[in-house]
């Protein structure tokens, strides 16, 4: 459940016991979204903020989307939510890719 604005909130159930749950702070469509996550109650306490930027480029016809993670707390009971982090966001990123490319083509035909 996404309201796409500024000050619009994120919600994205990853997995059965995994929700996420963010602020839009930053909508620029075709530029720039910026989430900062709520905290979550199954996960560690922290004073850190959560934050995942997504940043679009788009040069000589391609576009690039940068993804930038910060916040996340330099500790081992984060280590399980991180390394989860680490491994689904390259296989997101890879769905999106094709599922854009796919997109791409059918309206290029």
């Amino acid at each position: 459940r996404v309201a796409p604005r500024a000050n619009g909130s994120y919600r994205i159930r990853v997995d059965v016991d995994l929700v996420r749950e963010a602020h839009i702070d930053v909508f620029e469509p075709g530029r720039r979204l910026r989430l900062i996550y709520m905290p979550q109650p199954d996960m560690p306490p922290t004073e850190s903020v959560l934050v995942d930027d997504f940043m679009l480029d788009v040069d000589a016809g391609a576009t690039t989307l940068r993804l930038l993670g910060s916040g996340y707390p330099d500790d081992a009971g984060w280590e399980r939510y991180y390394l989860r982090l680490r491994q689904g966001w390259p296989r997101a990123l890879a769905r999106l890719k094709v599922a854009l490319e796919k997109l791409a083509g059918a309206t290029a035909s």
